[in-house]
């Protein structure tokens, strides 16, 4: 009775523990952070642990029937070595967003264990389901651990997505996961490969041949990870160069040139003055220290296009508010949207990052700009 207990924790937490790990940054864990900014976290747990039941179950029943087809070495021999692949599948596949997502129809309950039924199909958590099963004396208990492993999982999932983002490192926990099915492995054909066979040299061959396939998977896993890294910042980099080109294009439209004001003052302007910042920014030969607008230029009025002055005064809004600035380009932004509001109202608003508080203090000096500048931040933020 009591080994028959010891049996049953060991199956049990030997399960749970391989698919926690497994699931950890796996895409199923992402499917249960975007269904969780839809439904609640109950819903989406519930889901999550009917669809593995019925997914997993499947799995522990196949792993059953073959473990009475096939000597039981040769199963465990068979399945170290699909733990082994595991590992090596685990670094070598690619976390592409997969969407899952069925229609809302159905509910919410039903829709994320529909969801997470397909997703899993095939995945190499139900493959180890069916692995463990082969060898289990009590397959329930496997089942067991392995749906109790993906709740927990998704259920971490939510909370470590909502509250840090993306600062735990995703490629630590795929070298944790590729390992663990590795050595399990490992141990696995060490126990249950023949003495005849563990020989120096095929151990060397094999180690060898192992070292090599990982080392390979990993340089291109690290490979992966800078590209996956450097491609939001270069994402972010380009968009926020895209929206200073387009203010920069509407301050040069909305100088009046020489004929107008006869001998240019340059940066006693208050376009002028801005002008040169956004140069500077955009070829990236602006100084440390943002240069301060000459008074002479606040006090220097003239006939502007008011349109123009208020479509900048929107975008330049707009860009402060939907891309990720440095400290630097965020003192520009500053600066130009202070002297659009200069031409546009004679005077500065206050400014905080908080836009509704922005668009009433706009909607004091003139509430058609404040309405159309809250449906360009609306736009921006459905893009």
């Amino acid at each position: 009775m009591i080994v028959g207990g010891i049996i049953v924790v060991i199956e049990y937490l030997t399960a749970f523990f391989l698919i926690f790990m497994a699931e950890m940054g796996d895409k199923t864990q992402i499917l249960a952070m975007t269904f969780a900014t839809k439904y609640t976290v109950k819903q989406v747990l519930i889901g999550v642990a009917f669809g593995s039941l019925v997914n997993h179950g499947m799995a522990v029943a196949l792993g059953s029937y073959l473990s009475n087809m096939a000597p039981l070495a040769l199963i465990r021999i068979i399945a170290a070595f699909l733990f082994i692949g595991f590992g090596l599948w685990t670094l070598a596949k690619t976390e592409d967003d997969e969407d899952s997502e069925t229609r809302n129809s159905l509910g919410p309950v039903v829709t994320v264990a529909t969801a997470f039924f397909i997703g899993e199909l095939g995945d190499k958590t139900q493959l180890a389901t069916i692995t463990l099963a082969t060898s289990a004396t009590y397959p329930l208990f496997i089942l067991m651990g392995t749906v109790s492993g993906m709740v927990l999982t998704s259920a971490l999932g939510i909370y470590i997505g909502s509250r840090f983002g993306k600062r735990i490192p995703e490629f630590t926990m795929k070298i944790a996961s590729a390992s663990i099915f590795i050595l399990f492995g490992l141990f696995a054909l060490y126990d249950n490969v023949a003495a005849e066979y563990l020989t120096t040299t095929n151990i060397i061959y094999f180690v060898t041949g192992l070292a090599t396939i990982l080392l390979y998977l990993i340089r291109a896993a690290m490979q992966a990870q800078k590209a996956r890294i450097v491609s939001p910042f270069r994402h972010r980099a380009e968009e926020l160069h895209k929206h200073i080109s387009g203010l920069r294009t509407i301050i040069n439209d909305l100088c009046l040139g020489e004929g107008a004001c006869k001998n240019c003052q340059g940066n006693n302007c208050l376009v002028g003055f801005s002008k040169e910042l956004l140069t500077h920014s955009l070829t990236g030969s602006s100084s440390n220290q943002i240069a301060e607008l000459p008074p002479s230029a606040t006090q220097n009025h003239k006939n502007f296009d008011l349109l123009k002055a208020r479509e900048g005064l929107c975008q330049t809004i707009v860009t402060q508010f939907s891309c990720e600035l440095t400290p630097e380009s965020e003192a520009i932004l500053n600066a130009t949207r202070q002297n659009f509001e200069r031409i546009c109202f004679h005077k500065t608003l206050p400014f905080t990052k908080d836009a509704d508080e922005y668009i009433q203090a706009v909607v004091n000096e003139s509430p058609v700009l404040a309405t159309r500048l809250r449906r360009l931040l609306d736009e921006e933020r459905n893009q």
